[in-house]
């Protein structure tokens, strides 16, 4: 802008104070990306928004979606224009990964683990763009699975299969320990979820008077055990267990365990996003047989996988 832009633009958005100035470069903001995208998409399509006449294309514009944009001036709320045949990926915005790549989201410190505090977790990933979950493996947190349901109803929620056996073997005598962890087995490794009913059955014949406490863990928590059943070996494989994310808290408490405390939650978090830098740049390989996955997702979460995939 020219000088007397910038007093005409003063004048009309009325400021006054640098509150003023902060808000009128947010809107700013987002205007000038609004208006990127709506030039990307009619690049990319080759004609202008209702100029049927010189539309060449089969391809047409297809609603928005909503994204959430942090910069400097705060969180802007932009509208992601589509097309109907999934091929236009915007530059100056970068649409969904599905490209089987792990990542992480984000980095939270709490003083305790609660419902209150998940459902902060999941509703600052929501707000950041994270329109759908489809399946989230957890372990056995406090409030966690009630925070799922009450951000993201339908997501389906699977159980850790370890953190179900370490905790339900808390209840066992020592000597019974290796034989206990081996007829557990067949349970979680049955190819049904009938089958594994069958065994739990067995198991509970086998085992269930002397400690019944192991066995009513495993039929309290069977909804959310049993949820992997219904899926092949390969998506198995992915959500039974939460064995990638305590590998990643595992490099985080290489870090920290040396240390007494921290002078301030921010200076934790600066170790622990340095360490997770480093961590990602490991994390170059994608997951084993992904492109079967995701036309497995695809048809298992057909309204929900699909329209992403390009």
């Amino acid at each position: 802008m020219s000088k007397e832009q910038i007093k005409q633009w003063i004048k009309e958005k009325n400021m006054k104070s640098v509150d003023d100035v902060q808000s009128a470069l947010k809107d700013l903001f987002a205007d000038t990306i609004q208006e990127m995208l709506e030039a990307e998409i009619e690049s990319s399509l080759g004609y202008a928004k209702h100029d049927m006449k010189n539309k060449r294309t089969t391809n047409s514009r297809n609603g928005y979606s909503k994204k959430t944009v942090r910069s400097e001036y705060g969180d802007v709320d932009i509208q992601v224009p589509r097309d109907r045949e999934g091929d236009f990926e915007p530059n100056i915005v970068n649409g969904i990964d599905l490209d089987g790549h792990k990542d992480v989201l984000g980095i939270w410190i709490g003083e305790n683990e609660s419902a209150k505090f998940w459902l902060h977790v999941l509703n600052e990933l929501r707000n950041r763009g994270v329109q759908d979950i489809l399946i989230t493996s957890v372990d056995n947190l406090r409030g966690f699975t009630e925070a799922i349901s009450a951000c993201y109803p339908k997501t389906e929620i699977q159980k850790c299969v370890i953190h179900q056996i370490r905790n339900s073997i808390k209840y066992v005598s020592y000597k019974d320990l290796k034989k206990i962890t081996s007829e557990l087995k067949p349970i979680y490794k049955a190819p049904t979820e009938q089958a594994a009913l069958e065994e739990l059955e067995q198991f509970e014949q086998a085992w269930g008077s002397k400690y019944p406490l192991m066995v009513r863990s495993w039929r309290n928590n069977w909804d959310e055990i049993a949820t992997f059943f219904k899926y092949p070996p390969e998506i198995r494989k992915l959500i039974y267990t939460t064995n990638v994310i305590e590998s990643y808290h595992r490099q985080l408490r290489k870090v920290t365990k040396g240390k007494a405390m921290f002078p301030t939650d921010d200076a934790l978090l600066k170790m622990l996003y340095l360490v997770t830098m480093d961590v990602l740049r490991k994390w170059t390989g994608r997951v084993q047989n992904w492109g079967q996955i995701l036309l497995q997702l695809s048809v298992f979460f057909e309204d929900r996988v699909q329209p992403y995939i390009r």
